[in-house]
């Protein structure tokens, strides 16, 4: 694409590819952290589910709620880390 960049600009016309701004990394790194912090909380949370679970003493609706607790984090787990690489590959291909 580097070509087709340089023959617009030959040619006089503003160039219609928005360069990539000098700070992304810092964006990138902001990103990361945000969602290290929501991985951390994930993994926290199926920790919680599982004591739950342990402590329920076999009640149907207590171990009901550790049950979805565990499933609810490990898919804002799976989220997370599909959103850091998505992220990561946007910002990667800038």
């Amino acid at each position: 694409m580097s070509g087709l960049v340089d023959i617009i600009a030959s040619s006089g016309i503003a160039n219609p590819f928005p360069t990539v701004p000098a700070n992304h990394s810092t964006i990138l790194g902001v990103f990361n952290i945000f969602f290290g912090i929501i991985g951390a909380l994930s993994v926290l949370f199926v920790i919680i589910g599982g004591f739950r679970y342990v402590i329920s003493g076999g009640n149907p609706q207590g171990t009901s709620q550790a049950k979805d607790t565990i499933i609810y984090a490990i898919i804002g787990l799976v989220v997370t880390v599909a959103a850091t690489a998505i992220v990561n590959f946007v910002f990667g291909s800038l």
